[in-house]
C-alpha cells in the first residue's frame, strides 16, 4: 500500500524540504539520540533519529504530502522506522536557514 506523511506548517512560499528516514531513535554513528543540532547552525533543534535515507521534496507552501509505497511483504509486519523533516526557510534566521521537525515513529502493519 501507499503510506503518506503530511508535513504542515511550512513556509507560505514554495521551497525545499528533506524527508529523513531512520532505523534507530537510540544511536546514530555511535552517538546518543536525540542529538543537538546547534553545531550545524540550528540552535534549539535536535536530531531524533539515525539518518539512513533522505529524499528532497519541493513544496508549494503550507502543506506537503509525501507518499511512498510499501511492498506487500508480510516479513515487514511489525517493522519500526522513524522520520523527521528538514525545512529550508531563510526567514528562520539561524545560520543554516533551516529548521527540523519533531521526530515521528511508525510501525508497519498488515491489511
Amino acid at each position: 500500500g501507499v503510506f503518506e506523511i503530511e508535513i504542515g506548517a511550512l513556509p507560505p512560499q514554495p521551497g525545499v524540504v528533506i524527508v529523513v528516514f531512520g532505523f534507530s531513535d537510540v544511536l546514530w554513528q555511535g552517538n546518543a539520540l536525540p542529538a543537538p543540532l546547534a553545531g550545524y547552525g540550528m540552535p534549539g533543534c535536535s536530531a531524533w533519529l539515525s539518518v539512513d535515507e533522505g529524499f528532497f521534496a519541493l513544496h508549494q507552501g503550507n502543506v506537503l504530502r509525501f507518499p511512498f509505497v510499501l511492498p506487500p511483504a508480510p516479513v515487514l509486519a511489525g517493522f519500526v522506522y522513524f522520520n523527521q523533516v528538514l525545512v529550508f526557510d531563510p526567514a528562520i534566521g539561524n545560520a543554516l536557514g533551516a529548521v527540523i521537525s519533531n521526530g515521528g515513529r511508525a510501525r508497519i502493519g498488515l491489511r
